[in-house]
């Protein structure tokens, strides 16, 4: 409907152009003089201005979008380029270049940004550039670019329209993790000590000059009698560093710092060569993903950059398939907003001896914590279990000593 307008719109000026000629040139004819003569050949140029932009095909440009990456992360600048070029050189006064953006960043971006007017004249090549600061998470397509034309006297005008698919993804924004580590001991699921963790049980590799803080029942008592000094057992250290992190999609209070949160942990780990799953619940397309390698990194980090709150389903029920799921997992860290009594039951049920549980409660701002949350969070920590509160401040200068 609207092309059909802009198409009457334009033969309608046509006609008045044409109706302004003829009676200018009638009246210059039957009136005769010096003044009438220059009343036409003054207004004869914009005449056949208007007639030559209406003749001159607007949509005959070649429009390409260049921008200076293909992948962000949240918080990065975007600089893009659009380049018009054409085949003749009639003289456009001016043009107006305007990227169209995706409606999810125009309500974000002021209409203006991405727009410009330039003054071609005879240039067969123009360009126009533009920034996008702090970009959101998220996957972001451009997919057309209008240019908009005018004579000098707002007779006529003319605009275009051009396809060009432009996709980027903007990955989570990531902070620094300090003292992450959970390596865990693979016999008794212990957490793991700067120093090498030894069991009687453990295979006995060889044997060494006893130092401070052994214990009594590591000596070698046979190797020391004939060295007569105190010698002690080498023991393999046998750990184990499997963990599972669940990602909690479903609830939308605070979500942007949790998936800050989970990126990081899983972008620290995975340096660490750790052994440990993702599991995010409540997306369209769940993921529950095992990270053997940089590419099951990128599978995730690209998951939680597509990532939405999805409240149709029930936090407590997912979280508790994902403890059936993976019941043999030594360590369960989740990432959350908060925690009630329902949750803290929960998790008090599917704990096991031989399991740890980390709670990161994610906040947004300046909330703090509710009566019924510090009363669930001292429930879990009287079970062992440890619940760590996030805050804004602290994602954005690093976490302090997660793996405490």
């Amino acid at each position: 409907m609207k092309k059909i307008f802009q198409s009457f719109k334009v033969v309608f000026v046509a006609f008045l152009v044409g109706v302004a000629f003829v009676a200018t040139f009638s009246y210059a004819m039957f009136q005769g003089g010096f003044v009438s003569w220059f009343l036409f050949y003054s207004f004869l140029p914009f005449l056949l201005y208007v007639l030559g932009l209406f003749i001159y095909p607007l949509a005959g440009f070649e429009v390409t979008r260049h921008m200076n990456q293909t992948s962000y992360q949240a918080g990065d600048s975007l600089h893009c380029t659009i380049t018009l070029r054409r085949r003749t050189r009639f003289p456009l006064f001016f043009l107006i270049v305007e990227d169209i953006l995706p409606a999810h960043l125009s309500n974000r971006y002021e209409q203006h940004i991405s727009k410009r007017m330039v003054y071609p004249f005879f240039k067969r090549e123009i360009s126009i550039e533009y920034t996008l600061e702090h970009l959101p998470r998220g996957e972001h397509s451009f997919s057309e670019v209008r240019i908009y034309t005018s004579d000098l006297l707002g007779l006529l005008n003319k605009e275009a329209y051009f396809s060009g698919h432009t996709q980027f993804l903007v990955y989570p924004h990531m902070v620094k993790v300090r003292n992450h580590s959970l390596m865990m001991d693979f016999e008794t699921g212990g957490l793991s000590t700067p120093f090498r963790v030894h069991r009687e049980n453990a295979l006995v590799s060889g044997t060494r000059e006893y130092e401070p803080g052994d214990r009594v029942s590591w000596i070698d008592w046979k190797s020391s009698a004939k060295k007569n000094t105190l010698i002690s057992k080498e023991y393999d250290s046998q750990q184990s560093n499997q963990m599972v992190v669940v990602f909690d999609g479903i609830r939308e209070g605070g979500f942007e710092n949790r998936v800050i949160t989970a990126a990081s942990l899983m972008n620290a780990y995975r340096k660490e060569n750790s052994q440990i799953g993702f599991v995010s619940i409540g997306y369209q397309d769940e993921s529950v993903r095992s990270i053997q390698s940089d590419h099951d990194l990128y599978n995730v980090l690209y998951h939680l950059a597509k990532v939405q709150p999805d409240s149709t389903k029930t936090f407590v029920n997912e979280l508790s398939a994902a403890f059936l799921r993976y019941r043999d997992v030594p360590i369960f860290m989740v990432v959350t907003y908060s925690v009630d009594q329902t949750l803290s039951r929960l998790i008090q049920t599917m704990l096991r001896p031989s399991m740890h549980v980390w709670v990161l409660v994610v906040k947004e701002g300046s909330e703090r914590l509710e009566a019924e949350e510090v009363s669930a969070i001292y429930s879990l920590e009287k079970r062992n279990c440890v619940v760590k509160v996030i805050y804004p401040e602290e994602l954005s200068k690093g976490f302090l000593e997660v793996g405490k």
